[in-house]
């Protein structure tokens, strides 16, 4: 009697792999951003079927109030009110600014703090800020990575958003140390989440046009992490072909990682590097160019291959004249619950 040999196809991106990485959490498609000001039992989205989950935002210092000592009470609270209603958590771990007096880091690690465009940014670079970034991750990985409506975290955007004038103030920083340092933070935050996923913010890294090249070189040690890849905007008329592009990285390898990306009030209203105001050379867009966020979507979706949209929400929703989340986006959402799944 003749043995039949049997192939089973396992699903691309939640597999075992050798290095001892377990199945991952994988519950795409429409998540609503919330800060932590937001009142987050608003049934605009816990009752829509539709939406997936939350992308909520903790500041490290409201999570360590003081060194080694860790309160997620917030996060528990937040979490069983997700799980009485079947939504996944999205934690939005956040520890750069992008206001003057928004200081998101614990008063003990202040003096890593770096004056940044809008905010304030971390010297990521620095040997202290990995550790106790790497410690607060294993402690909230050993409370919440077997919860089943926690998803993963999402790490803030890899650009610094400092200018090259105060980094040179910094002898011991060289875009190569920042890169060698994202590579560790990513890793030990993957590691200290092994069924969920961590969704990086790939951004910027330095300057010039081995931004990509640098980039390519953190997304070759993270792949057997099943990093899921991420973008703080959604921009159809975005120059493409500027240094260091992001949107290569979409197009290029959707069928080796997972994409995701935030829909962001720059993204409803588009006003960034928009090729159709080049000749005016400004970033204002008229009430009649805003694009309809149906057509972001669908450019985030068949373009970007996203598999996960976090949809920002909140104030200032109403930019120019044209409503967005609870209106239009709302709208878009319920048309298409699923896709690219």
């Amino acid at each position: 009697m003749k043995k039949l040999l049997i192939i089973i196809a396992l699903p691309l991106f939640s597999t075992a792999c050798g290095n001892g990485i377990t199945e991952k959490k994988f519950n795409p498609g429409h998540y609503v951003s919330t800060g932590g000001n937001v009142e987050l039992n608003n049934p605009l989205w816990m009752n829509e079927p539709a939406v997936a989950g939350i992308n909520r935002s903790y500041e490290w210092q409201e999570l360590e109030p003081e060194k080694g000592k860790y309160d997620f009470s917030i996060i528990k609270q937040d979490l069983e009110l997700l799980r009485k209603n079947n939504k996944q958590m999205v934690l939005f771990f956040k520890e750069k600014s992008f206001r003057e007096n928004e200081h998101p880091l614990p008063e003990y690690l202040r003096h890593l703090e770096v004056r940044a465009s809008e905010g304030w940014t971390p010297k990521r670079w620095n040997d202290e800020f990995i550790d106790r970034f790497n410690a607060i991750c294993i402690a909230l990985g050993k409370e919440f990575d077997n919860h089943p409506n926690f998803e993963g975290i999402a790490l803030q955007e890899s650009a610094l958003s400092i200018s090259r004038q105060v980094l040179q103030e910094f002898p011991e920083y060289s875009d190569q140390i920042y890169t060698d340092a994202l590579k560790k933070i990513i890793v030990n935050t993957a590691q200290a989440f092994p069924k969920s996923r961590v969704f990086w913010y790939v951004n910027f890294i330095g300057e010039g046009k081995e931004r990509l090249q640098r980039a390519h070189e953190v997304l070759d040690v993270i792949k057997p992490y099943q990093v899921i890849l991420s973008g703080p905007d959604i921009l159809p008329y975005r120059t493409l072909n500027h240094p260091g592009g992001i949107y290569d990285l979409n197009k290029t390898l959707y069928n080796e990682f997972v994409f995701a990306n935030s829909m962001q009030y720059d993204s409803y209203r588009h006003h960034k590097n928009d090729v159709r105001n080049a000749e005016k050379n400004t970033h204002i867009v008229a009430p009649e160019d805003i694009i309809p966020i149906e057509e972001l979507f669908i450019f985030g979706r068949d373009v970007l291959h996203l598999k996960y949209i976090f949809w920002a929400s909140g104030g200032g929703n109403k930019r120019l004249g044209h409503n967005t989340f609870e209106e239009d986006a709302m709208n878009v959402i319920r048309k298409y619950p699923k896709f690219n799944q």
